[in-house]
């Protein structure tokens, strides 16, 4: 009786700018830029519109153009975040199944985003036959920074959906078509 080792088979693949899990990320800054843009838009439009000439009036639109467009940038960012995910939750949905049979071992969208977030381990059952978890690898990497003194390096987090494959002790002879089937897939 031989021990091997664990393999593992990626099953996805994407980074922080695909999906953050902190769409609500510099809220302050949005606001803050989208207020100055607003301010800019405002001056503009008081050539034409002699009411923008009042400093109340410049100060209402300039506010209201912020929280206008930081509202819709917000929402956009966190849609696109949930489609995403929803997304990829049904991709490893799919091969949870094919590798189960269960459809209860599925992974709702919440407790898929709970798996990404804390980084464990889903252990899985084959038959009654354990050996295969699921977990959430992530790995940061610092993106290569154009001036020498800037503060805010971006730092971009790549995170791997991994199917871990772990022979038992007792070796039984069957695990070796469930591994050449988990290898297959």
């Amino acid at each position: 009786m031989t021990l091997s080792t664990p393999e593992r088979r990626v099953l996805a693949t994407f980074t922080s700018e695909q999906w953050s899990g902190r769409p609500g990320q510099h809220v302050f800054g949005r606001l803050i830029g989208n207020g100055l843009m607003g301010l800019v838009v405002c001056l503009l439009l008081m050539i034409p519109v002699p009411f923008l000439r009042n400093p109340v009036a410049l100060i209402l639109f300039a506010a209201v153009f912020a929280i206008l467009f930081t509202t819709v940038s917000l929402r956009t960012k966190f849609s696109s975040e949930n489609l995403f995910l929803q997304e990829l939750t049904a991709d490893v949905n799919e091969t949870i199944l094919q590798l189960t049979g269960n459809p209860k071992d599925q992974l709702s969208v919440g407790d898929f985003q709970e798996l990404i977030e804390t980084g464990n381990r889903l252990p899985l059952t084959i038959n009654g036959l354990s050996g295969i978890d699921l977990r959430v690898i992530q790995k940061r990497t610092q993106q290569a920074q154009e001036p020498a003194v800037r503060m805010d390096a971006k730092v971009t987090t790549t995170t791997r959906v991994v199917l871990t494959i772990t022979p038992p002790d007792y070796g039984i002879e069957s695990f070796d078509r469930l591994l050449a089937a988990a290898k297959d897939m």
